[in-house]
């Protein structure tokens, strides 16, 4: 039988609960990356901030994917 059946018998919990709790817990780590704003691959700063906060739009750093310095990671 499928791992994640056994365990959502085991734990006797609606589908619904499951997928709330995991999204609150995307949604946090999500803050804690923009927060350090360092770059796994280089360890450099992810995002571009300027003197007085985001140098650029805030359309663009919601939507930023790659490192403003290493380029990283290659989505393709």
């Amino acid at each position: 039988m499928f791992l994640g059946i056994n365990i959502l018998e085991i734990l006797n919990l609606p589908i619904v609960i499951l997928i709330i709790i995991l999204a609150i817990q995307l949604y946090i780590s999500m803050f804690i990356f923009l927060s350090k704003n360092i770059c796994p691959w280089c360890g450099l700063p992810f995002f571009a901030f300027g003197k007085y906060g985001l140098s650029w739009n805030g359309i663009k750093f919601i939507f930023q994917k790659k490192c403003i310095n290493c380029q990283q990671p290659d989505i393709e």
